[in-house]
């Protein structure tokens, strides 16, 4: 039996279709797709956090690389550097498509990586990051999927 729900179906229109209903149902969708972002997730993913006493928005395309470091966040960008209180894992759940936790103490944002061997990733940033030994082969896994799906796109 054919289920809608597998497709993610916005909205269902029954022949004939009114031209009124169908810019209406148009309209809903794309202020849908400008509220929660395009579905081929292209578009800048943001969180919101609170480091010290402001909140900053963060644009997680722009994150380079997050580590945790005496029980604080720190996420290096491209520009700066910001630490704040949260769980890595949380992080992790928001860019798992972008990123591979490398190390227990480590995310590394795909996007970034210059170079990688056995032992550790580079950042276009600079920075050496250590891959434990476990993590190799599913971020090397991870890394040639992520490739993969760049280059299809």
């Amino acid at each position: 039996m054919f289920n809608s729900f597998d497709l993610r179906a916005f909205h269902f229109l029954v022949k004939p279709v009114a031209d009124e209903k169908l810019k209406e149902v148009l309209d809903n969708a794309q202020k849908e797709l400008e509220r929660y972002g395009d579905i081929s997730g292209k578009q800048d993913k943001y969180i919101e956090i609170q480091s010290g006493t402001p909140h900053i928005r963060i644009n997680l395309s722009e994150l380079l690389y997050a580590e945790v470091y005496d029980r604080k966040t720190i996420l290096h960008m491209k520009d700066e550097s910001i630490e704040y209180y949260g769980q890595l894992s949380a992080l992790e759940e928001l860019v798992w498509k972008e990123s591979y936790r490398i190390h227990r103490s480590y995310l590394v944002n795909m996007k970034y990586v210059e170079w990688y061997d056995r032992t550790s990733v580079r950042t276009l940033g600079g920075d050496t990051i250590p891959i434990a030994r476990r993590e190799y082969d599913g971020f090397l896994k991870a890394y040639m999927e992520y490739s993969r799906r760049r280059i299809d796109s």
